[in-house]
C-alpha cells in the first residue's frame, strides 16, 4: 500500500468510529426511562420511589380512603393510568403527591397517575 493509500484507510476508519460512537450516544440518549419502584403501604398510603435518569431519585406518595381491605396493591392503583377513581374493588384515591425538589410537594387528585408523578419528582 503506498502511503496515501493509508493516510485514506486511517481517515476513513477514524471517521467510521466517530460515527459509530454519535450513533451509540444518541441511542443512550434517548433511552431515558423512569423507574417506579413500590416501597409498601403504611395506613392510607403506597409510597413509591421514582429512579430518575440523571442517578437521583423521587418519591411519590399516593393517599387513599380506607378500605376493608388490609393490603392494598400496587396493580389496584394502576401504575400508569390515573389512580383509583372510585369504582369497586378500588379505593378511592385521595391525592397524589409527589416530592419536587428539595424541600417542595406538590400534590393532585386521583386523576395524576403514579407514572406522571414520577416524572414530576423527577424534575
Amino acid at each position: 500500500m503506498s502511503t496515501r493509500r493509508t493516510k485514506m484507510f486511517h481517515l476513513l476508519k477514524n471517521l467510521f468510529f466517530i460515527t459509530l460512537m454519535a450513533f451509540s450516544y444518541q441511542s443512550m440518549a434517548a433511552n431515558k426511562t423512569i423507574q417506579v419502584i413500590d416501597k409498601g403501604q403504611d395506613g392510607n398510603s403506597r409510597y413509591y420511589t421514582a429512579a430518575c435518569p440523571d442517578g437521583t431519585n423521587g418519591s411519590v406518595v399516593v393517599y387513599f380512603q380506607e378500605t376493608g381491605n388490609t393490603e392494598v396493591s400496587p396493580q389496584m392503583l394502576e401504575l400508569t393510568g390515573p389512580v383509583g377513581t372510585g369504582t369497586s374493588p378500588k379505593p378511592q384515591v385521595i391525592k397524589v403527591c409527589a416530592a419536587v425538589g428539595s424541600d417542595k410537594e406538590q400534590c393532585k387528585g386521583g386523576s395524576w397517575s403514579v407514572q406522571d408523578a414520577a416524572k414530576a419528582s423527577c424534575k
